[in-house]
């Protein structure tokens, strides 16, 4: 019996010790909890929430949204093909030099889902779009011409993916541009390919934090080696 014991002990401190070594704090934790720190366990339980997809759900304000989009469908109108681009797809961060998903503290982390018919896109709020034709427009670009549901008008979104093997892809012109501003681009990865990163948690246990300040990526470099 003692010798159980002696082992039980053991066993707990062998896993105290490697979840201390999978943990990095980035900021301490304060004296409410809140403490940003990066989790380098793959099989973390935080993983799950980040690949939450509820937002795709048909809920009633899902089916507002298609019922106020319907009038955009034309005569000709055909659901698109996926193609080979994955469904889901979940915010990638950069920091010093590696990639990471980001669990923020409010979670309103960009989301998207693509389908043969509409475009989703959950970050502050769910954005949904009609899908009027997915192209492949290169060996890894594609175009996604799209009706917004509050913009009123087409616009296209183009994903660029910048290593297949990591599911690494850049989203261009995510957010609509009525001013013709100029390109705005979003790292995300494949949501089926999260456990690949370790995560940054912000965690905040009483209230909502300042976000976590991430580097800036040089899209024009990624972007360069996109055929």
């Amino acid at each position: 019996m003692k010798r159980i014991l002696t082992l039980l002990l053991c066993a707990c401190s062998v896993v105290g010790m490697a979840q201390k070594r999978d943990t990095v704090f980035l900021k301490a934790r304060t004296s409410e909890g809140h403490s940003i720190y990066i989790d380098q366990n793959r099989n973390a339980k935080i993983y799950k929430s980040i690949a939450d997809t509820s937002y795709t759900a048909l809920d009633r304000e899902h089916k507002m949204s298609l019922k106020a989009l319907s009038k955009y469908r034309t005569k000709s109108f055909k659901k698109s093909s996926t193609l080979d681009i994955p469904r889901k797809w979940y915010a990638l961060k950069w920091y010093k030099g590696k990639y990471y998903v980001y669990a923020p503290s409010d979670w309103s982390s960009a989301r998207i889902s693509i389908s043969d018919s509409t475009f989703i896109f959950q970050d502050m709020e769910r954005t949904v779009s009609l899908v009027h034709k997915i192209a492949k427009t290169g060996a890894d670009r594609y175009s996604i011409l799209r009706t917004q549901e509050y913009a009123k008008r087409r616009s296209a979104v183009n994903i660029y993916r910048i290593d297949r093997k990591r599911g690494i892809a850049i989203f261009e012109n995510l957010y609509d541009d009525p001013d013709n501003k100029g390109s705005s681009y979003e790292l995300m990865v494949d949501l089926n390919k999260i456990r690949n990163y370790p995560v940054i948690v912000n965690y905040s246990p009483q209230h909502k934090e300042l976000e976590f300040g991430f580097d800036q990526p040089d899209f024009k470099a990624l972007l360069k080696g996109v055929k």
